[in-house]
């Protein structure tokens, strides 16, 4: 049976079409177009047009890789379009100067963009030219200005085949750069993407990577919390030689923890796993982290001593040292032969009041200066756990993507990074991330 013009016609919206045009993000007008095609030519319900609508807007907004809302919000809001359309449309053939009004209200916004930008898409969009292609749909829409938008966003594509998430997620995976090839051709064949005018050749992936390993190492140690007290751990390995052969090498991993804090500096490699040098190496790295005034304590033992950090010799002054004392000085002394003059350094050490230690033990849990003490001396983590993870990354990650004893660092940075901001791969997770 033959469907003329007049059986499909919809007031105010013309001719429902089948698909969206895709070479600008759509109108309203195309929206509704697209709407009815899928109510009134596929026989859908309005549920069901309405979602699988929003899904092939989503789509188009998805690939001009501007943020969008959630999909049940963009829902909710077709639907009050639709239903202020049939509001508009009722008695149409009647005339009436509001009618008409109303009817010339709504056409004037048909033509205007339909517009599911997350709330703070400009902030979240990392590419200025994406910004103003964003900007110039929700105004004036001019054809040109899209074409010379479109072949910037061509270019930029060949240079950030690999964004700086991206490289995280594939760092975090251990994915070496030529299975990196394999997914992200087949990835920008699957989401309409031009695969051949990207650069996506494992050289370019590897030096990409390389890039944004670099920048974000950087990033994380600029961002980080210096504040002290903080209590250093260290835990040794002997692992196979990154360089590869038949050798092995002896690595200390460097953890700092605080009140709130737990970061990987640093798993250098030592010549060997004794108290001298992993005191070495801890100095070097407290040093080049600008934490020599945080640190209040160390936790870690080699085979042979154990390390401690101790207040300067001296009340005036603020610098700390770090001893390295064999199990043989120690034996088998007494607790009390750790506590002397000077142990009340300690709360010098972690910056606590003193003034308490005036007063008879009774009184301190009324003090708030206790239960200030109190949940500082907590935080000082005893155990080594922190340390035995910073082991475990650089075993699982000894032999995998990088080489180079500088690069491997800044690896550990970004994984480590990586897992703190994805925990797991869960839903919620997920979604509360993209929501932030």
């Amino acid at each position: 049976m033959t469907v003329t013009r007049s059986q499909t016609y919809v007031h105010l919206i013309v001719e429902p079409v089948q698909l969206f045009n895709g070479n600008m993000l759509p109108t309203t007008r195309e929206v509704l177009q697209v709407y009815y095609h899928h109510h009134n030519n596929e026989k859908l319900t309005k549920t069901e047009s309405v979602t699988v609508t929003v899904r092939e807007v989503c789509e188009i907004w998805a690939r001009a890789r501007v943020p969008s809302a959630e999909e049940r919000n963009i829902i909710h809001k077709l639907k009050l379009l639709v239903d202020k359309h049939r509001t508009v449309c009722r008695n149409k053939t009647c005339g009436g100067t509001a009618k008409m009004a109303r009817e010339s209200n709504f056409e004037a916004d048909m033509n205007g963009l339909f517009d599911i930008a997350h709330h703070d898409a400009v902030n979240r969009i990392k590419i200025e030219e994406d910004r103003v292609f964003l900007a110039d749909q929700r105004t004036e829409r001019n054809s040109d200005t899209q074409g010379q938008t479109q072949q910037k966003r061509a270019k930029i594509s060949v240079n950030e085949a690999v964004s700086p998430q991206l490289a995280a997620a594939l760092d975090r995976t251990s994915v070496s750069n030529r299975d990196a090839a394999y997914i992200l051709h087949a990835a920008a064949m699957t989401y309409g993407q031009n695969a051949p005018g990207m650069s996506l050749s494992v050289s370019s992936i590897r030096r990409t990577r390389s890039k944004h390993r670099t920048q974000a190492a950087a990033d994380v140690k600029s961002a980080f919390n210096r504040d002290g007290p903080l209590v250093i751990h260290f835990d040794g390995k002997l692992l196979p030689s990154i360089a590869g052969g038949p050798g092995k090498e002896d690595l200390v991993a460097i953890i700092v923890t605080g009140l709130t804090t737990e970061k990987l500096l640093a798993i250098p490699k030592v010549v060997q796993e004794t108290g001298e040098q992993i005191a070495k190496a801890a100095a070097e790295t407290i040093t080049g982290w600008e934490l020599t005034n945080s640190i209040a304590g160390i936790r870690g033992q080699d085979k042979n001593g154990i390390l401690f950090i101790t207040a300067s010799e001296h009340e005036t002054s603020s610098e700390r040292s770090i001893k390295y004392t064999g199990k043989e000085e120690l034996g088998d002394k007494k607790l009390d032969y750790f506590i002397g003059s000077r142990s009340h350094f300690f709360f010098q050490v972690l910056n606590l009041d003193k003034s308490l230690l005036n007063l008879s033990v009774e009184q301190w849990p009324q003090l708030e200066a206790y239960q200030h003490a109190k949940v500082v001396a907590h935080s000082l983590k005893v155990v080594n756990d922190s340390a035995e993870r910073g082991i475990a990354l650089a075993t699982n990650f000894n032999k995998s993507l990088t080489k180079k004893e500088d690069e491997k660092q800044y690896l550990y940075q970004v994984v480590e990074s990586h897992r703190k901001q994805y925990p797991d791969a869960k839903k919620v997770t997920l979604k509360s991330i993209n929501e932030q």
